[in-house]
C-alpha cells in the first residue's frame, strides 16, 4: 500500500524535478580520512583495448574524398590509432582526429577546372550529362555559382606528403571521378581493406563508367561487394509524383578485400572499420577467421562492437527466418 502510495507521489513531483528516496540511498557517517579520490579521466588509453592497441601497432589510415561535411563516429578509446584524411574542395569534414584537405582531388595532377554549383553535393570538375539533369528536373541543384582553375592533386601525392604507406579504408564521393582516382592507386589498392564508393548504373557524367565494369575491375584485384545502398529517381513526367517507383541511378557501394587469409592482422583491422561502419554482423563473421593474435584482443573488439556501438544501430525487427534481416525496399 505505502509502495503504490509513494509511487503516485513521486509521479506528481516529477512536475517539480523531485522525488522520494530511501534513507538509506545515502552514505552514514562523515566521510573516510584522506584526501577526495580523483576524478577518472574520460578516456583512459592505457586502461581499455591493452591487447588490441598491441596489435594495432600502426595507425589505420582514412581517406574521405568529396566528404562534404561527414562525419565519421570514431571509437573514442583507440582515436589515437586511427588517422582520417577529410579531402574536399568545398567542406572537408570534421572531427577530433581529423586532418582536413581543402583540394580538388583528381586521376592525375595538373590544372583542372572545379565548378562549384548550387548544390555543393554536385560540385565536380567532371562535367556531367545535361540531357539527364533535364530528364529528372536537377537544373535548380546544378546551377553553377563558380568556376575557378586550380591545380588538382593526386592520392598519391597525399600520401606521400603526409607520410602514408597504405590506406586502410578508402571512402569516394567525387562525382562520377570514383573509378579513375580508385586506379590511380595502381596495385596499391589490393593492400586497402575496405572501400566506399558512389557508383552509378546510369552513368551521370562525362566518362564515367557503369557500376558493372568498377565491380568487374574491384573483383579482379580481391574485392568483393559488401552493401549497396541504392537511389532512385523518377524522370520527369505528367504523372511523376503518383510513382512510388523510380529508376535505380546510383549506389553508395561497399567493397570489402577478401585476399586476407594469411594475414591476421589485417583481418582484424578490417572488422574494426567494418564496426565503425555498422556492419557489425560481417565483423563478426571475420573475427572467427583470425588466428596467430592474442585472443584477449578478439575478445576487447567484441566487446567494443556490440557493448559500445549496438545501440546506435536502426531497429530491424527479425522474421520468422533466422538469417534474413529484412526484405528488399521499394
Amino acid at each position: 500500500m505505502l509502495g503504490r502510495f509513494v509511487a503516485a507521489l513521486n509521479r506528481l513531483l516529477r512536475l517539480v524535478d523531485a522525488r522520494l528516496v530511501r534513507d538509506s540511498t545515502f552514505p552514514k557517517g562523515p566521510p573516510p580520512p584522506g584526501p577526495p579520490p580523483k576524478p577518472k579521466p574520460e578516456v583512459d588509453l592505457e586502461a581499455r583495448f591493452v591487447h588490441l592497441r598491441e596489435v594495432l601497432t600502426s595507425p589505420l589510415n582514412f581517406l574521405l574524398l568529396g566528404s562534404s561535411n561527414d562525419v565519421l563516429k570514431l571509437p573514442r578509446d583507440l582515436a589515437d590509432k586511427i588517422r582520417v584524411f577529410s579531402v574536399d574542395a568545398v567542406a572537408p569534414g570534421q572531427g577530433a582526429s581529423f586532418t582536413a584537405i581543402s583540394e580538388i582531388v583528381a586521376p592525375e595532377a595538373g590544372d583542372v577546372t572545379f565548378v562549384e554549383r548550387a548544390f555543393s553535393g554536385c560540385s565536380s570538375i567532371a562535367p556531367p550529362r545535361q540531357d539527364l539533369v533535364r530528364a529528372y528536373g536537377l537544373e535548380a541543384l546544378f546551377r553553377e555559382k563558380s568556376r575557378v582553375q586550380v591545380q588538382g592533386t593526386t592520392v598519391p601525392q597525399i600520401a606521400r606528403r603526409h607520410h602514408v604507406d597504405r590506406w586502410h579504408f578508402l571512402k569516394t564521393d567525387l562525382e562520377g571521378l570514383d573509378f579513375e582516382v580508385v586506379k590511380s592507386l595502381g596495385d596499391g589498392v589490393r593492400r586497402t581493406l575496405v572501400l566506399q564508393m558512389e557508383l552509378r548504373f546510369e552513368p551521370f557524367y562525362a566518362g564515367e563508367p557503369h557500376f558493372h565494369e568498377v565491380a568487374a575491375y574491384l573483383a579482379a584485384r580481391g574485392f568483393e561487394v559488401l552493401d549497396l545502398q541504392i537511389e532512385r529517381w523518377r524522370y520527369v513526367t505528367p504523372h511523376m509524383l503518383l510513382h512510388t517507383k523510380g529508376r535505380a541511378t546510383y549506389c553508395d557501394a561497399v567493397f570489402v578485400n577478401r585476399d586476407l587469409t594469411s594475414q591476421s592482422t589485417d583481418i582484424l583491422a578490417q572488422a574494426l572499420i567494418l564496426g565503425i561502419l555498422g556492419y557489425l554482423n560481417h565483423a563478426e563473421f571475420l573475427l572467427a577467421r583470425v588466428c596467430g593474435v592474442p585472443p584477449e584482443a578478439t575478445a576487447e573488439i567484441i566487446e567494443f562492437l556490440f557493448g559500445r556501438m549496438r545501440g546506435g544501430e536502426p531497429f530491424v525487427p527479425h522474421p520468422s527466418v533466422p538469417h534474413v534481416v529484412s526484405a528488399a525496399g521499394d
